[in-house]
Formats: structure tokens, sequence, C-alpha cells
């Protein structure tokens, strides 16, 4: 995907993988995002406390478990968030995510599902 779709949009992508990271990382760079990459939960934690981001990008299951207290965080926040999963049995309707993306997924549908999210944000605030 080419293009500034997300210009300026500050990103948080909470990924253990370091190979699908980079990945989505170089895929969100080129369409204008600023990307944060963090492997664990609690790194998340202190972020999401801490800094401003307009979407969240969360692995559902990672080293330290499951992703449900970032999520959580980002509700609190009023962050919208995409949960990425490779499993189909994980329990990820609950969170409150805007969209559940299911590896391996296409970077577009990543990127198109944050532009709907922040569309949906700014109606919601409007």
């Amino acid at each position: 995907m080419s293009g500034e779709v997300l210009l300026g949009k500050a990103i948080l992508l909470l990924e253990d993988e370091p190979l699908i990271a980079f990945n989505l990382q170089e895929e969100l760079i080129d369409v204008g995002a600023s990307v944060t990459w963090v492997i664990t939960c609690r790194e998340a934690l202190d972020l999401v406390d801490g800094q401003r981001f307009d979407c969240a990008v969360l692995d559902y299951q990672l080293r330290d478990g499951p992703c449900s207290e970032v999520a959580q965080a980002c509700r609190d926040q009023q962050i919208p968030f995409i949960i990425s999963t490779g499993s189909h049995g994980e329990a990820t309707d609950d969170l409150g995510a805007i969209a559940v993306l299911r590896k391996p997924f296409r970077a577009d549908d990543l990127v198109a599902a944050i532009a709907s999210s922040l569309r949906c944000k700014s109606i919601g605030q409007a």
C-alpha cells in the first residue's frame, strides 16, 4: 500500500514476534504513521498510561500473557484498537476491539482497519 493514508497518526504496535512486527511497522510507516513497537504487555501499559496514541494494534497472545489488560487500558484512554491473533480459539470477542485480524493478514487489511477506526473515532468526537 502506498500513500500517506495514516499521515501523522501515532500507532502503538504490541507484537512479540520480531519479523511480524518489523513488517507491520514498515507497512505503517509507508502510509505515514508514526509507530511505537513494544513486545510485552507491561511495556504497552506503561505507554498507554503516559503517551497519546491514535490507535493500537495488539497481538492477543504474548509471552507475558494475553493482551486483555492492555485492551482495557486502551478503552479507558479512548484509544481504538485492533486485535491480531494467530489462533481461532482465543476469546477476543469481548475485548471491545474495532476489528480482529486473523494471522496471516495482509498489510492493506490492517491499514484499512486502522483508517476505519480513526474515522469512527472522529465521528464519535464530532
